[in-house]
């Protein structure tokens, strides 16, 4: 089990979407990272891409129940969540510059400079961006 995991957007919708491909295994490493102590971490700009992703569709009582599921995490301890700062964004384009992935968004960028920053390795997301950034990220579950 790792120490430490980060949750990307399609992570979170894994989790919140009982009908997506991977919401089971998601849901059972969730708990067993809570269960074990592990550490799991998010950003303000994942939680802003997430939440701009669910309001795109339909906005019902299920998505706010959600989002505040997500909050209440982070406000009690479950959850780290990462502000992004004006060093984080410098840091960022500098690694935007350093890699060729022309399609990657400001978001996943800052993701993956947290995740240096903190030592991460392991992310729960869909998004093949972080292998093919070259940076020994691996996917969960």
């Amino acid at each position: 089990m790792p120490a430490a995991v980060f949750i990307d957007t399609s992570g979170w919708l894994a989790l919140g979407y009982r009908q997506d491909s991977i919401h089971d295994p998601a849901s059972r490493l969730y708990r067993e990272l809570r269960g074990q102590g592990a550490s799991v971490l998010t950003s303000d700009y994942v939680l802003d891409e997430l939440v701009t992703v669910l309001f795109a569709g339909e906005v019902t009582n299920e998505t706010l129940r959600f989002v505040k599921g997500v909050l209440f995490a982070a406000t009690r301890g479950y959850l780290l969540l990462e502000r992004i700062t004006p060093e984080h964004i410098l840091a960022t384009l500098k690694l935007r510059y350093r890699l060729d992935i022309p399609h990657a968004s400001l978001t996943d960028l800052t993701t993956m400079v947290v995740m240096q920053q903190r030592g991460i390795k392991q992310i729960l997301t869909g998004d093949p961006i972080f292998i093919k950034a070259g940076l020994d990220f691996e996917l969960l579950p």
